[in-house]
């Protein structure tokens, strides 16, 4: 709902806490947060930490490499 009435920050907060507060890891959840800090907030860096835990999550995915390999300038 966040994301949809673009409150960016706030959605990202919320992905965050949801994050930290689930021992297992939302696919879903990370690859939105992953481009939300990509596309609407320019933070960079917490984009490629992000897809760094979904590429670890399936390291098979070439879409996630490939976005984490762009994101941290690999």
């Amino acid at each position: 709902t966040l994301y949809a009435a673009k409150q960016f920050e706030d959605a990202a907060t919320y992905y965050e806490r949801y994050l930290s507060a689930n021992c297992a890891l939302s696919e879903d959840v990370m690859r939105r947060l992953a481009k939300l800090n990509e596309t609407h907030l320019g933070n960079s860096k917490r984009a490629c930490e992000v897809y760094g835990m979904l590429v670890e999550l399936r390291p098979d995915d070439p879409n996630y490499a490939a976005s984490r390999a762009y994101q941290c300038g690999l």
